[in-house]
């Protein structure tokens, strides 16, 4: 079994990535910009468990930003799923927006937005 070696001590504590101070000023401030994103009770398992990680990724991109992109593909691979719960067919995601829009499960401006032709 291949393992890490053992650390030769306690990590450093993580840096504030520049770039963030572009969103907020501390890492309080993260938390305050994920706290209305609410993960929905009545989501399956699989999608409680993406939207929980993109919304910790997000206040995690305070010390490396690259984690806001993760959590944005993240977060798409949970809007996928729902959709495909939600219009109980399963289907490619440009497809399943458009099958939600015309059921009125969201808007076209919101389709709009996520198209990624």
């Amino acid at each position: 079994m291949n393992t890490l070696p053992p650390s030769p001590g306690p990590l450093p504590l993580p840096v504030t990535d520049p770039r963030a101070h572009n969103v907020v000023l501390d890492y309080p401030g993260m938390h305050a910009l994920v706290t209305d994103l609410v993960v929905p009770g009545e989501a399956s398992m699989y999608v409680m468990s993406a939207l929980e990680t993109s919304r910790e990724l997000i206040r995690h991109s305070y010390y490396r930003y690259e984690f806001a992109t993760v959590a944005m593909a993240h977060s798409l691979f949970a809007l996928e799923q729902v959709l495909a719960e939600r219009l109980a067919v399963d289907a490619p995601l440009q497809d399943l927006i458009e099958r939600a829009t015309g059921a009125g499960l969201i808007t076209a401006e919101l389709a709009a937005r996520l198209d990624s032709r």
